[in-house]
């Protein structure tokens, strides 16, 4: 999330949430930063259901429960990671190849 600091990026992840029907797909670059800031998301969204009166939230993927991150609480150091395989949007296709395999975090 290219937002300058924590406080913008969970204002923008609440707004986001905020305009939901209860599911929302978070994607972020496969780095140590994108893994952090995924999980400052899940973290946040969690939260903010539990204390908003409504039904708590459910995290589906990666891991599909509501503890901590194993990865997070062992201080690994390995961003939860996976590869795929997309199509870039017709007008990035044509100044690029079309297939592109790239390395996502996602909650």
């Amino acid at each position: 999330m290219e937002l300058p600091n924590a406080m913008q990026r969970l204002e923008t992840v609440a707004n986001l949430w905020g305009k939901t029907s209860g599911l929302l797909v978070l994607i972020e670059n496969g780095t140590q930063a994108g893994h952090r800031a995924i999980a400052e998301a899940r973290d946040f969204i969690l939260m903010i259901s539990k204390d908003g009166g409504q039904e708590p939230a459910q995290v589906l993927a990666p891991c599909p429960h509501d503890l901590d991150c194993p990865r997070e609480t062992q201080a690994l150091g390995i961003p939860c990671t996976f590869q795929a395989r997309y199509e870039e949007p017709f007008l990035t296709a044509l100044e690029f190849s079309a297939a592109v395999h790239a390395v996502f975090t996602h909650t």
